[in-house]
């Protein structure tokens, strides 16, 4: 590294600790490298961030210089080259962009230079009517809705951002756990220290909690658990004849037979609070079995309104019901005679309730009929549950996954 852009780089990183001191551990695990190959100022791969030595020290001056600094370290604290997943990268740079900006003016009290993407230029370009408590992943939903027609243009984008600090993350190939664990820690205490300054971290906070939450996102949660349950054959051995091959021929092999089929219940809450939610939440869980598992749908209001085995999501498929929400018939389980069940394979049956839990008939403990390790109350709203686990899919508001 060239002497000179060692000693700029190394005054950037005493003036940022001047302003925040409490950064400078995070020095500790994030990389600076100067790249020239690179065609931006500065720019994340989620743990290292590139800085152009021409680009970057010629074409901003201190404060612009330091802003940039932030801006970078923020989008490694935020996980953004993670959570991107399967999203559009220049999109997905926008939404990005706009939050961590949002959090330096607010925040942090910076000055957001004129070139840089903030959520006021792009309701003015976009009309995306984002709000500044919006999260990136939000961000992204509403712009992508807003430009989807304009895709048919190869790098529209980049015509639309002319002259703007843009492009600055890459997507991160590889999930390093090891930032994933250490970050949420280090972003509390982050907040803590603006806190301690008389500053309330609103946009910032708000990101740690969408961070917390990423971790577990019900639609991801709601795959773990199926597969969990239905991934693999599970085999008990055989006692009659075990030894027959090793008096025969000298061999032990132990012969095998598949455990019955568990079942997998699907119970809506058809009462009608539940649209549009049920639609979404039916058709990932078919899309995880893959139809290699029959799927017994239930759907109650006051009553039990219809009983079926699926193999696949109908064409047409509709709430039946609408009244009121009493769950009392199906738990008096009455109905595995038509679902022509056993109590032991309810017992060991895989059920996922879909509600809101504003609902009559629910009881205080778990019946003994079921397990409640196997049940899952799929909630759209806030809620405590009375047992079981839960899988809070209203978080879906927040986190809309591509």
């Amino acid at each position: 590294m060239d002497k000179n852009i060692e000693k700029k780089l190394r005054k950037l990183k005493v003036n940022a600790i001047s302003l925040f001191p409490d950064v400078g551990y995070t020095f500790l695990f994030v990389k600076f490298k100067i790249d020239p190959n690179i065609p931006y100022p500065a720019l994340t791969n989620g743990k290292e961030v590139k800085i152009h030595p021409d680009l970057f020290f010629s074409l901003f001056n201190d404060k612009e210089q330091l802003f940039i600094f932030f801006h970078e370290l923020l989008h490694i604290l935020l996980l953004h080259c993670y959570r991107i997943e399967r999203r559009q990268l220049e999109i997905w740079n926008l939404a990005a962009d706009a939050v961590v900006n949002n959090i330096l003016k607010r925040d942090f009290g910076m000055e957001v230079p004129k070139s840089a993407i903030t959520i006021e230029w792009l309701n003015t370009l976009f009309r995306a009517g984002i709000k500044e408590e919006d999260g990136t992943e939000v961000i992204y939903h509403k712009l992508e809705e807003k430009i989807k027609d304009k895709k048919e243009k190869e790098g529209w984008v980049y015509d639309m951002v002319k002259g703007k600090l843009f492009i600055d993350i890459e997507k991160s190939e590889k999930n390093e756990q090891d930032m994933v664990e250490i970050i949420p820690a280090i972003l509390e205490k982050l907040v803590e220290v603006l806190r301690r300054r008389g500053k309330e971290p609103g946009s910032l906070a708000l990101e740690l909690e969408r961070i917390k939450v990423k971790r577990k996102l019900p639609r991801r949660e709601v795959a773990e658990v199926v597969k969990r349950t239905f991934g693999d054959a599970a085999l008990s051995l055989l006692n009659p004849k075990r030894y027959y091959l090793y008096e025969e021929y000298g061999v032990f092999i132990p012969l095998y037979e598949a455990e019955e089929e568990r079942k997998l219940i699907l119970v809506i809450d058809s009462s009608g609070s539940t649209s549009p939610w049920w639609r979404d939440f039916f058709k990932e869980v078919f899309a995880i079995v893959a139809e290699k598992v029959k799927v017994l749908l239930i759907q109650i209001d006051a009553k039990i309104q219809s009983i079926e085995w699926l193999e696949e999501v109908p064409p047409s498929l509709v709430l039946k019901g609408g009244g009121g929400t009493d769950f009392k018939k199906f738990f008096e389980f009455q109905w595995i005679k038509k679902a022509k069940i056993s109590y032991r394979e309810l017992k060991k049956a895989l059920i996922f309730f879909f509600t809101d839990l504003d609902a009559d008939g629910v009881p205080e403990k778990p019946p003994v009929q079921i397990n409640p390790q196997n049940f899952y109350w799929v909630l759209i709203k806030p809620k405590k549950i009375p047992w079981g686990k839960k899988i809070d899919w209203w978080l879906l508001k927040e986190e809309r996954n591509s």
